[in-house]
Parts: C-alpha cells; sequence; structure tokens
C-alpha cells in the first residue's frame, strides 16, 4: 500500500467518524429536551396502553377501582370516593402514589348492603365522566 492509499483510507475513516459524531450529538440534544409531542402517542408508547387508564373490578360485594392519568390531567381522590359511595360503597382504603408524570390511584371498596350489591359498570361510567 502506497503512502497516498493510506491518507486516503485515514481520511474516510475520518469523515465517517466525525458524521457519528454529529448524528450522536443532535439525538443527545433531541433526547435532552423537552419536546411536546402528542401526549396521547407518548402515554401508549411509555405504557402500552393510553391514559387516563379506569378499571373497576367487581369480586361479590368488594370493588376495586384502579385509576391511572398523568400529572397534567389532575383530579381530586374525594371526588371519585363520592362517586363510590353515591353508588352504594363504603369505602376500604385508598391510595395513590406518583411515578414520574404518572398518578396511580387504587380504592378499595365494599357494597354497603350485599342484597344491593354495587354495579361496577355504571361506577364505571361515572368515573369515566370525571377522569376523561
Amino acid at each position: 500500500m502506497t503512502k497516498y492509499n493510506l491518507f486516503d483510507q485515514a481520511h474516510a475513516y475520518i469523515l465517517q467518524l466525525k458524521e457519528r459524531i454529529d448524528r450522536l450529538k443532535k439525538k443527545k440534544e433531541f433526547d435532552g429536551k423537552d419536546h411536546k409531542r402528542d401526549r396521547g402517542t407518548d402515554d401508549t408508547i411509555k405504557l402500552g396502553f393510553k391514559l387516563p387508564v379506569i378499571e373497576v373490578r367487581n369480586q361479590e360485594s368488594n370493588l376495586e377501582v384502579l385509576l391511572i392519568s398523568d400529572s397534567e390531567k389532575r383530579f381530586a381522590l374525594h371526588q371519585v370516593i363520592g362517586i363510590l359511595e353515591e353508588e352504594g360503597a363504603e369505602v376500604l382504603n385508598a391510595n395513590f402514589s406518583i411515578v414520574g408524570d404518572k398518578i396511580f390511584y387504587t380504592i378499595h371498596s365494599k357494597a354497603i348492603s350485599s342484597r344491593i350489591g354495587l354495579e361496577a359498570s355504571k361506577v364505571y361510567e361515572r368515573l369515566h365522566q370525571l377522569i376523561a
């Protein structure tokens, strides 16, 4: 190999490295910025489902409510508890936790009257009206 060929190879390699560095810098700038993206798409990508999430599970006379929302769409926990009480539930336990920009609510309740019970679909509809 001649010196000229070695020089050409070194020059081409340096150009490849420079292009790679430029791409990595752009990627770093993009990842570091707080981008205003479509929240629905962003939430779906991160969690695998679109926010807010409302899940109501009915087991005999017990009712478990799971709510997941982002921190921008806030609602008062007492409103959710109020809906449950209006539908004939006694709240046994209510918890929430904040992870990143997501808020997770879990509420355990039971029917005040086991003869009347709880209608999970009606609770779901009312919570959906409140949150969504």
